[in-house]
């Protein structure tokens, strides 16, 4: 799904039907298209004084597969990242490339 927003230069959250507008963020751009989830959900997690167990239990995953996400050792699927994004009330977009 994200090569597919990159390559119609369009948004993650407008092929999700979550938005009516088809613009990137201008942040996109400027990262030049590299992912940030694992940074992004360190940061949002202790931001929001969120546990690991908090978040696992909320997306009814383990602990371990919270950590691998965050050290990168694994990816989460898209269905996983939108229910992320949901949780911290924020789009997909800025869970996958806001610094």
């Amino acid at each position: 799904l994200i090569k597919l927003a990159e390559f119609y230069e369009t948004s993650v959250d407008y092929l999700l039907g979550l938005t009516d507008n088809p613009k990137r963020y201008w942040f996109m751009n400027i990262i030049e298209k590299d992912l940030r989830f694992k940074e992004n959900l360190k940061q949002l997690r202790a931001e929001r004084q969120v546990s690991q167990s908090q978040l696992a239990e909320h997306l009814k995953t383990t602990v371990k597969t919270i950590s691998h996400w965050e050290t990168g050792y694994s990816k989460s699927s898209m269905s996983q990242i939108l229910e992320i994004a949901q949780f911290f009330q924020i789009s997909t977009d800025e869970l996958l490339y806001w610094n």
